[in-house]
């Protein structure tokens, strides 16, 4: 799935998050606007539409620090293993399930997606982690592979719909060791002859505007004229998640989730 160019993505983002975020599990996702005060997390959105039935043994693949393995656990009383090819994540979430108690049902490992074991899980979900597949169509088969006969495969991405902003484009991929940015074809190419339902979630994800996009682009660029290099590898990981959100401002990104029920053996 990835090189270690991603192992020190993630574990640059960690660097950046951890010194305010405590021992605590962090979301490392987009949250929904609902039009209320609150606002919705999207493994809150999957657990609703999956619902209890039947999901025992949970997949989160691209766990980050387990905020979204603790809502999936809780929601839907199952067990979840976790992945991550960040090791300070990984250590992380063992932390935070020992925290809130659910050790018992909560598992995280330091693995890639690409090699899981067959017919195991009731329900896969990667939550913007497929983005950074090398090799989309191999990462889908083994998690298609990993599912039990019956089970659900879940991908939340975002999904490049333009090619108008190519100088974005190349410095969002170089920013977060990416192959190249996906669209909504790829990731429904890479299931193959599976069946899949998309839904567009992008009108509820919420936007900031391009000067206040330009200003922090700008600070960081200042800033990383003052630190040493492991500071600067995190000043560009959060540099990338800026570019992301100048895609979204300008139309040319989608934010989807693509469901694949698999046939019951």
């Amino acid at each position: 799935m990835t090189g270690r160019r991603v192992d020190l993505l993630y574990d640059a983002l960690y660097e950046f998050e951890a010194c305010r975020r405590g021992r605590l599990a962090y979301p490392v996702h987009k949250t929904l606007v609902t039009g209320t005060a609150r606002p919705e997390d999207i493994y809150e959105w999957i657990a609703e539409r999956v619902g209890p039935a039947k999901v025992r043994h949970v997949l989160d693949a691209g766990c980050g620090v387990g905020y979204g393995s603790l809502v999936l656990a809780r929601r839907l009383g199952c067990r979840v293993t976790g992945v991550s090819v960040s090791e300070r994540e990984v250590a992380r979430a063992r932390e935070a399930a020992l925290d809130a108690k659910l050790d018992h049902r909560l598992e995280f490992k330091l693995a890639s997606f690409d090699d899981l074991p067959c017919a195991t899980y009731d329900l896969i979900v990667a939550v913007e982690s497929l983005k950074h597949s090398s090799d989309l169509p191999c990462s889908v088969r083994s998690m298609l592979a990993a599912l039990k006969p019956g089970g659900t495969l879940v991908i939340v991405d975002d999904c490049y719909d333009s090619r108008r902003r190519e100088a974005v484009e190349r410095q969002l991929t170089a920013d977060w060791a990416l192959t190249k940015l996906y669209g909504e074809r790829d990731f429904v190419a890479a299931l193959g002859a599976a069946p899949c339902t998309v839904v567009d979630l992008s009108d509820r994800v919420p936007r900031n505007g391009r000067s206040w996009i330009a200003l922090r682009l700008l600070g960081v660029e200042l800033a990383r004229l003052f630190v040493g290099e492991r500071a600067d590898r995190a000043l560009r990981a959060f540099r990338g998640g800026l570019r992301l959100e100048q895609l979204y401002a300008e139309r040319a990104m989608t934010y989807k989730a693509i469901l694949v029920e698999t046939r019951a053996g």
